[in-house]
């Protein structure tokens, strides 16, 4: 991923952030004794997150963002199939500042 996040401090201990980014991921498809090749994705990924200070130095990051990569269309044994990944994902972390 590769994402810009511009924000707003509303006050000294939180910042709010929004997040867009460009996004890739490679996947395949198995089951029913059909396996696809390693396929590429790539997409737009967009959310929102916030940076809390707990103390002077030590920050907790909230973030949430939704991935869509598209879709694709392969022919596996003479069938049509297309899929469309997506992801809603959260993160947490703890981080230090200098």
């Amino acid at each position: 991923s590769v994402n810009l996040k511009p924000g707003f401090a509303v006050n000294n201990s939180v910042l709010i952030y929004a997040t867009v980014g460009w996004n890739q991921l490679t996947g395949k498809v198995t089951g029913n004794n059909i396996t696809t090749n390693n396929t590429n994705f790539s997409g737009i990924g967009y959310g929102l997150g916030t940076m809390l200070m707990v103390d002077k130095n030590i920050f907790v990051k909230l973030e949430v963002q939704q991935l869509d990569f598209g879709s694709k269309t392969n022919t596996i044994d003479g069938y049509q199939v297309t899929y469309k990944p997506s992801a809603t994902v959260g993160s947490v972390g703890i981080g230090y500042k200098f």
